[in-house]
């Protein structure tokens, strides 16, 4: 996918206030472009990256506190073999824990962070509908259809 009509920031922004979990692939013609750098190193979805350079695994969204996304150390996770930084990153077994938030910026740091199962399943259903609208706007021509309204009402 080249590009999303939707990514940008107006339509984050409008979907945030309304409440509804934004699932827009960024368009790549647009990389880069964030308003506000996180303190902390993420990939091109967002997704944070551990001072050895692995991938930190997402840990779900915590809504009801503080609005936030939880990352988990890879290592401890198994997702990735001994890691040098390790050693002066988390002495806890449960491993370093980052902490993303989308009103850093809503564009980057979506609710469903992209390249998670979720967001891969919503994106699944959203260019699903997607492709029923444009079979029945375009193949049986209800967008070129000329329906005649009369009103009823008289001023």
């Amino acid at each position: 996918m080249s590009g999303s009509a939707s990514d940008n920031y107006p339509t984050y922004e409008l979907l945030h206030e309304w409440g509804i979990n934004a699932v827009i692939a960024l368009n790549t013609k647009n990389k880069g472009n964030f308003k506000n750098l996180p303190p902390i190193g993420v990939n091109e979805h967002g997704a944070p990256i551990c001072p050895g350079g692995n991938l930190m695994i997402y840990a779900g969204f915590y809504d009801k506190d503080r609005c936030r996304i939880k990352w988990r150390c890879p290592r401890v996770l198994g997702k990735c073999s001994d890691c040098e930084a390790c050693q002066n990153c988390s002495k806890s077994p449960y491993g370093r824990t980052v902490y993303t938030h989308p009103n850093w910026d809503l564009r980057q740091f979506t609710t469903i962070p992209r390249g998670t199962l979720q967001w891969t399943n919503k994106m699944k259903k959203r260019t699903t509908a997607e492709r029923i609208n444009n079979r029945i706007l375009n193949d049986y021509g209800v967008e070129n259809s000329k329906a005649v309204v009369k009103s009823t009402f008289h001023f």
